[in-house]
């Protein structure tokens, strides 16, 4: 199952439209939008973190193994 699989099934599962997730983890919808038709894939573990954090699950549920991203230094 790929990234955008995940991303979408989790989204489904929490009966939340791309919008409200959006709303939710501070990442922008067209980002979302782009991440599920699966046109982008996240470079930044960041956001992803946001966006596991809105869905209620864990970082590494939305991640496949070979999966790379940049972390932003703090």
């Amino acid at each position: 199952m790929s990234f955008a699989d995940r991303l979408r099934a989790a989204r489904k599962g929490k009966n939340l439209t791309q919008q409200e997730l959006a709303k939710e983890s501070g990442v922008a919808y067209r980002t979302l939008q782009n991440w599920e038709n699966g046109s982008r894939r996240p470079v930044n573990i960041t956001m992803v973190d946001k966006v596991a954090a809105a869905l209620g699950i864990s970082t590494t549920e939305l991640l496949d193994d070979g999966e790379i991203f940049v972390a932003e230094a703090g």
